[in-house]
């Protein structure tokens, strides 16, 4: 017994000595940074993976109204301003300071500078307002509310509104009143502002970039309104002809049989008899 206890001892310890050898020499894909994702795609140190719920739906932020677009849309445009990190205060962004006028009908935008689109164009009051312009002037598709919802909701109508439904637009006009000023002018004096300019759809856009792939003309966003299904035309039923009168086939008629007085006068012997 003490034989075999000792054996079972050293047979323990080899395998566990070996484990540890085993474990030693293996090499760890994710020290060297070589691991492989589930694609089979090798991954690397300066690489993220970030896990969305979605899509985005678009990259045009004048579109814009979901969650997992916004949150794309944030890394790669800017607006005039933004809310702070974990709280609903307004901050600075694009422009560094913004005043309100007396009768709260203007608002001036001091902006930043230095700052250039990625495209090269430089950022300053014309950008600025070439944008505010061009979401004032939307046309056609672009002014159904499942469209620019934000824009509506904001400053309500355009230029030239196309439907009854439309209320008049709070948005006036954009000046540039230098390189780094622009003055934007509202109809009426609103509490939306500036707050409202910070959600993503109202993000700047290169003028350049805009005019040079014609994003005013291109087609309207996929949304709910524009996708639903179209009914796949009927086909018409073939046509009844009439059938010739020389080759109609006409059916015997049956007509009840018509009693016969033998008949009438079983029953009346019948009877008679009772």
């Amino acid at each position: 017994m003490q034989g075999t206890k000792a054996r079972r001892t050293v047979i323990l310890a080899a395998v566990a000595a070996l484990s540890v050898a085993i474990s030693g020499c293996a090499k760890s894909d994710r020290d060297s940074g070589g691991g492989s994702s589930a694609s089979g795609q090798t991954s690397s140190k300066d690489t993220l993976v970030f896990g969305a719920a979605g899509d985005p739906k678009l990259f045009d932020p004048a579109f814009a109204s979901d969650g997992e677009t916004f949150r794309v849309l944030k890394q790669v445009f800017e607006g005039l301003v933004k809310t702070k990190e974990g709280s609903a205060e307004i901050e600075p962004a694009l422009a560094t300071k913004w005043e309100n006028s007396s009768d709260g009908k203007e608002w001036t935008f001091t902006l930043r500078q230095g700052v250039k689109f990625s495209d090269g164009t430089a950022f300053d009051a014309a950008a600025v307002c070439y944008n505010f312009d061009r979401w004032y002037n939307f046309t056609g598709a672009l002014q159904s509310p499942d469209v620019s919802a934000y824009w509506q909701d904001t400053f309500g109508g355009f230029k030239k509104n196309e439907s009854a439904d439309l209320p008049p637009s709070l948005y006036k006009s954009c000046t540039a009143t230098g390189t780094d000023t622009a003055k934007i002018a509202l109809t009426d004096p609103t509490g939306r502002i500036p707050a409202a300019l910070a959600l993503p759809s109202f993000a700047m856009q290169s003028p350049t970039a805009l005019k040079k792939f014609n994003a005013d003309n291109a087609p309207p966003p996929v949304t709910p309104s524009n996708t639903r299904r179209t009914r796949r035309p009927t086909r018409p039923a073939p046509a009844r002809t009439s059938t010739p009168a020389a080759t109609r086939r006409r059916r015997p008629s049956r007509s009840p049989p018509t009693p016969t007085t033998g008949a009438r006068s079983r029953r009346s012997t019948r009877s008679s008899s009772r």
